[in-house]
This record gives C-alpha cells, structure tokens and sequence, in this order.
C-alpha cells in the first residue's frame, strides 16, 4: 500500500524513481515549489515521517534530535 493522494497524476519521472528506488538505499527529489515533489515521494513510498510538522509544536522534529533512529522507522521505501 502507497501512500498516494487522491488525484495523484503519473509524472515521467515515476518510472525513473521506481527503477532508482529498487537499487539504492536513499533518494533526493530537487526541484522547485509546486512542482509535485512531495506527492512524486508519497506515490512511492510505504511510510513517512514529517519533521517539518506543526502538530504538537513540531514534537517530530524534537523526536528526531533526541533521536534520529525515530525517523528512520517505518516500512520501506520511507
């Protein structure tokens, strides 16, 4: 299960990341704002884990400097 957004439309660099993501252990999506890079991670990925997250004063982020094995956990691709 992905955790892709409803409305999500393919982009040409699906297959692209796909065949990446089956080699390598971590992958970086540059690119300007708006231009779908957050959905593109989400389409692929099987969890997240949101440091820049607002909700409880941005508790994520304290998680991850006491201890950053916290953000790694999860199902993968992450």
């Amino acid at each position: 299960m992905t955790l892709t957004q409803e409305g999500y439309r393919p982009r040409l660099v699906d297959r692209q990341l796909a065949r990446i993501l089956g080699v390598a252990g971590a992958v970086s999506l540059d690119g300007p704002k708006w231009c779908g890079k957050t959905w593109t991670a989400l389409n692929h990925g099987e969890s997240a884990f949101y440091v820049a997250d607002p909700a409880g004063g941005f508790r994520n982020r304290e998680l991850a400097h006491l201890d950053p094995t916290v953000a790694l956990g999860g199902t993968r691709p992450h």
